[in-house]
């Protein structure tokens, strides 16, 4: 029973389309996401995350971009922060063009408290519809 409701929960989260296992998780030894998951919209995204590590309670920025955006384009997406055992969700952003929009930790998460110490994994998600774009992360020491 705690298997599926886990599963359930998950899925009702946008933190899985199938298994949880299948999600991407950053490995810190390579500072990438693994296993590699190819996202909903066919770009080249390109994300930024601290590869210092912040300290508990530090201010953390994020970001995301579309390197070959036209110039009118426009496309709302969300961060999910991913370990500690928590879920954050940030408010829904636009990337506009192929400027980096970032966010900022705790500013814009809707259930922000400082994160304690341990890797992190950012998901960057489509704001409605909770298609997964790419995958960063981060350390907090």
């Amino acid at each position: 029973m705690h298997r599926i409701l886990v599963a359930t929960v998950a899925g009702w989260l946008g933190v899985a389309d199938g298994a949880l296992a299948q999600a991407p998780r950053f490995d810190t030894a390579s500072e990438t996401c693994k296993p590699y998951r190819k996202g909903v919209l066919d770009r080249q995204w390109q994300v930024s995350a601290p590869r210092n590590p912040p300290r508990v309670g530090d201010v953390i920025t994020i970001g995301l971009r579309d390197k070959h955006a036209d110039a009118g384009q426009r496309t709302m997406v969300r961060a999910r922060i991913l370990g500690a055992a928590a879920l954050l969700e940030s408010k829904p952003f636009q990337v506009i063009a192929d400027n980096f929009a970032e966010v900022e930790y705790p500013r814009d998460f809707l259930s922000a408290r400082p994160l304690p110490p341990g890797p992190y994994t950012v998901h960057w998600v489509l704001a409605e519809g909770d298609g997964f774009l790419a995958c960063d992360g981060f350390v907090v020491r």
